[in-house]
């Protein structure tokens, strides 16, 4: 099929030709997964700590940045932005910490050390034969471990958890200087902790686990009939009283509502399952995913990809949209589920690696400020989607079923901190991306969904670090998000940023690290 065979070209072209910036050369180029930020600087592959500090001395010496990039599935340029053309990027996927912190159990402190470019795939083949599991965790084992540690956005799914950077007790780091420091004293791990790898290179991290009590995953679903506040509560506040985490989607093309949940204490965990006999699970799994940390796609996925992409745009062709839709969110919701649920480690991660795929995605976190919040979110984007639908304003209006989970935020767990400390609703919405499509139509959607969602509590909604946000419609009628200046200037509070810019010095003081994102949002754009 023509259409397969130029997608396999764009992703060979991705890790393709050679790529320099400076001294520097790779055969990789920086481009994350849904192709928001694409570039020609060169990603290169340091294996050591004696790799790192050449690298730094040699940028320093040249006038450039460097970054460090995880798995490269943000779409928001927090690693690079595409128009710097003074950075190096590393990926540590290869790199080997030293032996005192290369998967390394401390079973009183309940802790585990891993290197920082390996993935919760990685710790989890480490911890979980030991009888260890997540505190909580996002929904798949493919995103690498200080990629989502130095996110002050990602969550995960258990109620009353902060998220995923809380979980972060120490980290091994080389400064810009190229010394090594261990950070390993709550006062200091709050600078750490969602800092966006602004203040150096983490090289390898400490997480906080939890014994294994009788872990059980389950899934539920229920058809929303009839559409109605009540309808809806009942079933959210239900999953919520009866497990420790849940996320949920809901397709509203249908109104049929699931969650993926997690009890951590279970009569149904306790089935005589013994974490030792999920050895061999993990070895065959990294074994058939062996570039899973790769911040370019991994080859193993590619065929599985396109499968199923093909399949779904050749409903599209056909103009099926029962079809199209059926097939979709059906996809998104029991066939999610990957072999944990049948013989797999039950370690609380549901969506396989083969399951991985080209996206858009919009996301946004709304302050729970009212007990309709939750309700009036979902129904505002279920009219979006159903109009969208409806009135034929693109076949290519988001199809994939809108996600949503609770994420609690605490109290002085990060210093440079964007959110308040309360509950949020946390909603997201998904569509396959490829640039064959017209975007813009698929913009548009998210433009008003963006627009709507912000209106529920003014000025109280935040972006999630990560997803897309601030969408805008240029004077000629384009349509891209991270252009709302009036976002981007309001991330962080004036003292916040005079914070953040203050530890940067002390660490940083020539700002090598200075670049991506989170500079922009700074006040530090490096153009």
């Amino acid at each position: 099929m023509e259409f397969i065979n130029k997608l396999i070209s764009e992703i060979k072209q991705k890790t393709g030709g050679n790529f320099s910036v400076g001294p520097f050369t790779s055969n990789t180029s920086f481009s994350n997964w849904s192709q928001t930020v694409v570039s020609k600087t060169p990603v290169l592959f340091p294996e050591s700590d004696a790799d790192l500090l050449k690298i730094l001395d040699e940028a320093d010496a040249n006038g450039l940045k460097v970054r460090v990039v995880g798995t490269a599935h943000s779409f928001d340029g927090i690693v690079s932005q595409t128009w710097e053309e003074n950075v190096v990027i590393l990926s540590l996927a290869k790199y080997q910490p030293p032996a005192e912190w290369k998967e390394v159990l401390n079973e009183p402190l309940l802790t585990v050390r891993m290197g920082a470019g390996q993935t919760f795939l990685d710790l989890m083949s480490f911890a979980r034969p030991k009888g260890y599991v997540m505190v909580t965790q996002t929904a798949g084992w493919f995103f690498s471990l200080a990629g989502v540690l130095m996110n002050p956005s990602v969550h995960g799914a258990t109620f009353h958890e902060d998220r995923l950077t809380s979980i972060l007790v120490a980290v091994r780091v080389m400064l810009a200087d190229g010394s090594i420091k261990v950070i390993d004293t709550e006062e200091e791990m709050k600078y750490w902790r969602g800092s966006l790898g602004l203040l150096g290179i983490v090289t390898a991290v400490e997480v906080r686990m939890r014994k294994d009590e009788g872990i059980a995953m389950s899934y539920t679903e229920k058809k929303m009939v009839p559409w109605t506040e009540k309808v809806v509560m009942e079933y959210i506040n239900e999953v919520e009283r009866t497990v420790d985490a849940a996320e949920w989607f809901f397709d509203p093309y249908n109104d049929v509502m699931c969650a993926f949940t997690i009890n951590f204490k279970s009569d149904n965990g306790d089935d005589g399952f013994k974490p030792e006999d999920s050895e061999k699970f993990y070895v065959d799994i990294l074994k058939k995913h062996k570039g899973l940390n790769m911040p370019t796609d991994p080859e193993e996925l590619i065929p599985t990809m396109l499968t199923m992409f093909a399949k779904f745009k050749e409903s599209l062709d056909q103009k099926d949209f029962s079809k199209d839709f059926t097939w979709v969110s059906n996809f998104a919701a029991k066939n999610l589920w990957n072999e944990n649920y049948a013989n797999g480690p039950r370690d609380g991660y549901y969506v396989d690696p083969n399951t991985i795929f080209r996206y858009r995605n919009l996301g946004t976190l709304i302050p729970c400020l009212q007990t309709s919040t939750v309700f009036n979110t979902l129904n505002i984007t279920r009219k979006i989607l159903k109009l969208a639908y409806s009135n034929k304003h693109s076949v290519w209006a988001p199809p994939i079923p809108i996600e949503f989970r609770y994420v609690d935020v605490k109290k002085d767990i990060l210093k440079f901190e964007y959110l308040e400390p309360k509950r949020y609703f946390s909603i997201e919405v998904f569509n396959f991306f490829h640039k064959d499509i017209n975007v813009n139509k698929n913009g548009q959607v998210f433009l008003e969904l963006e627009s709507e969602w912000r209106k529920i509590h003014p000025g109280q909604s935040k972006i999630h670090f990560g997803k897309e946000w601030g969408f805008v419609k240029d004077e000629k009628g384009v349509i891209e998000p991270f252009k709302n200046e009036e976002i981007i200037d309001s991330v962080y509070t004036p003292e916040t940023k005079i914070l953040f810019l203050a530890k940067m010095k002390e660490y940083d003081p020539n700002g090598l690290f200075s670049a991506g994102e989170g500079a922009r949002f700074l006040g530090k754009p490096n153009i």
